[in-house]
Parts: structure tokens; sequence; C-alpha cells
């Protein structure tokens, strides 16, 4: 029987578990993937009706809330307060934290039932399942 350091045998049952922490680090990341903010911009832009920007959000895996009034932080991470939005959140994937980082997107109502803005970060969300 050969014997191994107690370090090569930590290292090598390490390494797995390493391989899969890093992969999980997009579920830590503050900040959307460059493709995910250019698409939803494309899909939503400024003056479509509010219900295709949230349809359309939809197809794109989010979820989108009622109407609030609150603070908001845009996407040069200045925060606005009291404001009126809709906050859409991606939704979780089949396997996932039940609370963790998640893209979510800010639309801000414009005149005639229109979307005026559309802001997209990645914050801290907890779903309750």
């Amino acid at each position: 029987m050969i014997k191994r350091p107690l370090s090569a045998s930590i290292l090598r049952l390490s390494l797995p578990a390493l391989a899969g922490l890093l992969s999980a680090c997009s579920y830590f990341s503050q900040t959307p993937e460059p493709d995910v903010v250019s698409r939803v911009h494309r899909e939503v832009p400024i003056g479509l009706d509010f219900e295709e920007a949230t349809a359309r959000l939809s197809s794109l895996n989010f979820s989108c809330g009622p109407f609030k009034r609150g603070a908001y932080t845009d996407e040069s991470g200045r925060d606005h307060e009291d404001a009126r939005f809709m906050q859409c959140t991606k939704r979780p994937a089949k396997i996932s934290f039940a609370c963790e980082n998640r893209d979510q997107v800010v639309l801000l109502p414009g005149a005639g039932g229109t979307v005026a803005g559309v802001e997209v970060t990645r914050g801290p969300d907890c779903q309750s399942r």
C-alpha cells in the first residue's frame, strides 16, 4: 500500500469543489453580462408600449412585478429616490440558491403607457419557494 501525504489527498478532494465554486461565480457577480444588457435594450426600446415590454421581458425569462414607488439604482450606479417604476427579475434556474444575485430590469413609465427608461442591473434577490 502506497501512503500519500495528507495534503495531496486533501488537494485531490478539493479540486472538484474548487471547480464547482469557480463555475458558480456568476451567482455572486453584481454586474450583468454585457450580452444580457444589450439584448434587453434591443428587445425593449424606449417608446415601446408597457404591455409589450413586459411580454418581451417574459420571453427573456424575466418576471415583472406591479408598479411601485421607491428607490432604484441605474446602470451607472446612481441611486434614484422616490421614483415610480416596475421591476422585473430574472427567473431562477431549476438549480439555484433561494437567495442569489439575479439580473434585474427597471422599467420607467412614460407618457401614454410607454417605456421611458430601461435600466439593467444585477443584484441580490430572494425567491420564496
